[in-house]
């Protein structure tokens, strides 16, 4: 707390405001007196005659019951406090009112305003020249008694619609007719069927005969100068001061361009609108001269005749008027005066009244520059604005108040009034005449100096660079209150272990679905075009911070996360959150772990961080009293929050010395069934409300960010130099996976791929010898046997070579029976007649080892020696290595993509990711491509061993063999991705991928023919991802088939 005492006179839109720009610096006290029984000064309006004929004179303005705010919604809010979204564009006065109510009971100050209380003096106190403190006369209205207090500020709020300007005319007393103010005026049902003139083309007096338009015999419209009328909406359907007051079209109205842009806006105007001179309404000023008028419904009223403009009112006669440039009387039966109002402060010292001074100029509208102390007197309203006013009398409250908390200095006395002369130059060319128009400002002109100096101003060429679509909404969108309040709020959520705290903030990054209600951030729901969160609009920092070298990737030549201390890694990590300056920070408990000097440093950053470049944080922890530093905290157990507002005013409320003692007050009252939800909703509340249906929002409200396109190419090159830089700060990994390929081909030639040799047989020969040195048939076949491929056995009779093969010595025995080659000679010379005992003893009798699949293979095609050299029959790589190159393309890259993903999944790193708004299609278009590339690079190896390396010859296409492996590793990727993604753990994962394997090793033709297999399984075979490859590669690569063959 400040220590100092405030005091806000008036209770309308404009001491709203400043009451909530005092409440924000947390003053010790801050009062508000209200002169009326009801806070929204004009907008209260509760008098429902249609003519007030009371003699008060000040402080008796009334509305219209039509009339209706001449600037959009947007526009007249509050900087902090968007109107509700069903309210239109242009709101009924009703409206205002109700809005003002809901601002009033947001900001709390209720408690804080003393109704019936009129100001009746303020001088400065004794002290004045050492403290700069005023004293106060106040009357207490009900009690009819007067009061002094003593303030160290004061800031005065009453608004300017109180005194009437009454022109003085000629013969005004000879008058009969009624002679009134529009302020004292409701309706129109008084001066129904008469002739009123209506004296002033201001807003109220184009109004005034509009209305009286309806009702009215007659309706005279006086004006001696002409305006510029607008209606308040162009053809675009958008309100017209959304469109005018735009940074980019500041040249219209303002500096050395001011001329051409007059020409172009009076060109505009007419051509858009309606020929003025036509009307009877073109001024002799240019446009923006002064200030706008806005009416829809004047010149269908002139053109219908229901409305007639005349010169000014030169005198009265008993019955009517004349006008200038007419010599006869007008008849009419009254009078209305819509000449506006002066500026009235009755309750000031004389010196400092500006109706009694009429030279008298203030700072920026505000201060009295040759005061000792000019920061401790503020005055509002005291300018006519084009443009909405509120915002302006805000921000005029804003300023004053971050004087009063020394958080920004007026300029010398010098500098004050030169900026005074510079002003007054200024409405000398802008208007055209100075002594009148004294107190008129540009909205954005007269906003942005003041932002200037408070150093709200929105920082358009850091935007430019550092958030260009946040600089394209502040340069060329309608220049919203909300742009002056890009500085940043922390607010606290502050609750035990197991709350409900985390599982809230991943709520709000819409990583967790809800089962009821809804969550908005900046108005806008989670996830919806342009909102930016989940993306560029959010930073977020996990809890778990074990990975953050993984997230961070730093260069080796600096130090690497995993060896800095716990706070070095806790400051770096919200540096990261922080980086890329999002609206949006959301902490989860940065402090853990660290020691209270750092804890402290880091809220100090945060606090900086929200001044400097406006962002909002949300933070998360359980150690209580740090939050204090936080602008509003929320407490939270079992899930719900018990209470939310300002950590002082909670302390106050509570009579707690900390917070802590306000959690356990808190948490008593919740088990004692004390209801808290009446002080959730507005009370006290500051710029973030979780609990609000109105949520609070910024400019950044009407940001459109592109996180919502379905492929972004900046955070798709992002997550390639993210997984990039994971493969290659893992070089043992690189070396498995490359190397393993390299290894298994190898493997695969000199184990598979080699002639078979050393085959042990067993012969039982009983061919006799012939005769004549002849040597037999029998004894030839067996002489002729590569002795280096088959080990031969010589065994007497056929039962001693059989038990040979079940004894495991011989996987063969071979018998020629008795008369072999005779038998043989018979059936070639006597193919006919050859008997069948002949053609007995003339088979070759075998034996075979029926235990070994892989063995009986191998003596099949021992047979095969009668047709060639058995060496050329089985030394080849196409006995298994089509199969294998398809298996270990699919195998390898399943085994790289599951791994890789499951390292994601499981470490914090994809928080962030998914905070930052990375969509599901990024993130796998991301990881597909990255192990797309590994796989090129895995298949160019395989290939380049296999067939320049080995030397394997191929039938078909190398380029074909090349395509169809690539796209069996693409396969591959996609099955990891989806299997991680299912399972998120790692020993699930793995005994996922082993049952895969074995699957597919049994069913996929690798070991044994589909064809083998039955009917009713064949089916679930053919689902295997590599069955079908595994026959096409044979087909490319023996059969030399191509894609041009697809029915083979």
């Amino acid at each position: 707390m400040s220590g100092k005492r405030i005091a806000i006179i008036g209770a309308g839109q404009s001491g709203l405001g400043a009451f909530n720009a005092c409440r924000e610096q947390d003053f010790d006290e801050v009062v508000v007196y209200e002169r009326d029984d009801c806070l929204c000064g004009l907008w209260a309006n509760r008098d429902n005659t249609w003519m007030n004929t009371s003699e008060e004179g000040e402080g008796c303005s009334r509305l219209m019951t039509t009339t209706t705010l001449n600037s959009s919604k947007e526009m007249t809010a509050y900087s902090d406090f968007p109107p509700p979204e069903h309210y239109p564009n242009y709101m009924h006065h009703s409206l205002m009112r109700e809005y003002l109510l809901l601002y009033a009971e947001r900001i709390g100050i209720k408690d804080h305003v003393k109704l019936r209380h009129e100001l009746i003096g303020c001088q400065q106190n004794a002290d004045y020249d050492r403290t700069g403190r005023w004293r106060l006369t106040v009357r207490d209205i009900d009690n009819d008694r007067l009061f002094d207090e003593v303030f160290d500020g004061v800031i005065v709020c009453t608004g300017r619609y109180h005194r009437p300007v009454i022109p003085d005319i000629k013969d005004r007393h000879l008058f009969k007719g009624c002679v009134v103010h529009t302020n004292a005026l409701s309706d129109a049902t008084g001066f129904k069927g008469q002739r009123v003139v209506v004296v002033g083309v201001g807003n109220s007096g184009i109004d005034m005969a509009v209305e009286l338009s309806n009702v009215c015999e007659k309706v005279y419209l006086s004006s001696r100068t002409g305006c510029w009328v607008l209606s308040r909406a162009l053809r675009s359907g958008l309100p017209t001061d959304t469109l005018v007051l735009r940074r980019n079209w500041r040249w219209l109205y303002d500096g050395w361009t001011y001329p051409l842009g007059s020409l172009v806006a009076t060109s505009w105007i007419n051509v858009t609108r309606f020929d003025h001179k036509l009307y009877g309404l073109k001024p002799g000023h240019r446009a923006f001269s002064q200030g706008v008028v806005f009416s829809d419904d004047l010149p269908i009223k002139i053109i219908r005749g229901l409305i007639t403009m005349k010169a000014n009112i030169e005198q009265f006669t008993e019955t009517g008027v004349i006008f200038a440039g007419d010599t006869v009387e007008t008849l009419c039966d009254a009078v209305i005066y819509g000449t506006g109002y002066q500026l009235s402060y009755p309750f000031l010292p004389d010196e400092l009244r500006p109706e009694l001074n009429p030279d008298l100029r203030l700072y920026k509208h505000i201060f009295f520059p040759h005061l000792k102390h000019p920061q401790t007197l503020a005055i509002t309203s005291n300018i006519t604005p084009t443009g909405a006013g509120n915002p302006m009398m805000e921000l005029q409250g804003r300023y004053f108040a971050l004087l009063m908390a020394d958080r920004c200095r007026l300029p010398s006395e010098k500098r004050m009034f030169r900026d005074i002369r510079r002003q007054k130059a200024w409405a000398i060319r802008q208007y055209p005449s100075y002594d009148k128009y004294a107190t008129h400002v540009q909205y954005l002109k007269y906003m942005d100096e003041l932002a200037v100096q408070m150093g709200v101003k929105p920082r358009l060429w850091k935007y430019l660079f550092t958030d260009p679509i946040l600089w394209w909404h502040l340069y060329f969108e309608a220049c919203v209150p909300y742009q002056y309040r890009l500085n940043g709020k922390i607010f606290a959520l502050l609750g035990p272990n197991g709350a409900g705290k985390t599982t809230l903030m991943r709520a709000i990054l819409g990583q967790l679905k809800l089962k009821s209600g809804t969550i908005s951030v900046f108005g806008k729901k989670l996830g919806s075009v342009g909102s930016g969160i989940p993306g560029p609009g959010v930073g977020y920092m996990p809890q778990d911070v074990r990975n953050l070298r993984d997230l961070l990737h730093l260069p080796e030549s600096s130090r690497i996360i995993s060896e800095l201390s716990g706070g070095e890694r806790r400051r770096v990590s919200i540096a990261i959150t922080m980086i890329h300056k999002p609206r949006l920070v959301i902490l989860d408990e940065p402090t853990v772990g660290v020691d209270s000097l750092l804890r402290h440093r880091i809220w100090q950053y945060l606090d900086n961080m929200c001044d400097k470049y406006g962002q909002t944080v949300i933070i998360t922890t359980h150690y209580i009293e740090e939050a204090r530093s936080a602008h509003n905290v929320a407490f939270m157990r079992c899930g719900a929050v018990l209470r939310q507002s300002n950590p002082q005013q909670l302390m106050a409320e509570y009579q707690c010395p900390t917070l802590e003692d306000v959690f356990l007050q808190l948490c008593h009252l919740s088990e004692s069934g004390v209801t808290l939800d009446q002080d959730l909703r507005y009370k006290d509340n500051t710029d973030i409300d979780l609990n609000s249906i109105n949520t609070l929002t910024t400019i950044e409200a009407n940001i459109d960010y592109k996180n919502n396109e379905f492929i972004d190419w900046q955070r798709m090159k992002a997550l390639l130099i993210k997984q990039w830089i994971i493969i290659k700060r893992r070089p043992i990994l690189i070396a498995i996976y490359y190397g393993i390929i390299i290894s298994t081909l190898v493997s695969l030639n000199m184990v598979i791929s080699q002639n078979i040799n050393n085959i042990a047989v067993g012969i039982s020969n009983n061919d006799i010898t012939l005769g004549d040195n002849q040597t037999s048939l029998a004894h030839l076949f067996v002489d002729s046997i590569d002795p280096k491929s088959l080990s031969l056995s010589q065994y007497e009779s056929i039962d001693s070579a059989v038990q040979s093969v079940r004894n495991g010595d011989n996987y063969l025995t071979l018998e020629f029976r008795d008369n072999f080659t005779d038998c043989f000679e018979s059936r070639v010379i006597d193919t006919f007649d050859a008997t069948d005992e002949c053609v007995e003893q003339n088979k070759l009798g075998q034996m075979l080892d029926k235990t070994n699949i892989y063995d009986q293979m191998s003596i099949m095609r021992v047979t095969e020696v009668l047709n060639g050299d058995l060496n050329n029959v089985l030394a080849t790589f196409t006995i298994f290595g089509p199969q294998m190159l398809v298996m270990m393309q699919f195998c390898y890259a399943m085994l790289l993509s599951s791994g890789l993903m499951i390292n994601d999944v499981s470490s914090p790193i994809m928080s962030r990711v998914l905070a930052a708004g990375v969509t599901e299609y990024e993130y796998c278009g991301a990881h597909t491509l990255i192990n797309a590339i590994a796989g090129l690079v895995h298949v160019s190896v395989a290939m380049i061993v296999v067939f320049a390396v080995f030397g394997v010859q191929t039938v078909g296409s190398y380029c074909e063999i090349f395509l169809f492996l690539f796209l069996q590793n693409l396969v591959g990727i996609l099955t990891g991705f989806l299997v991680a993604v299912i399972l998120a753990d790692a020993a699930s994962l793995m005994v996922a991928i082993w049952y895969i394997l074995n699957h597919m090793v049994y069913t996929s033709g690798l070991v044994w023919p589909i064809e083998a297999i039955p009917q009713t399984y064949r089916f679930i075979a053919y689902t295997s991802p590599v069955t079908l490859p595994v026959q096409s590669m044979i087909n490319i690569m023996l059969r030399g088939w191509s894609y041009t063959q697809p029915n083979h």
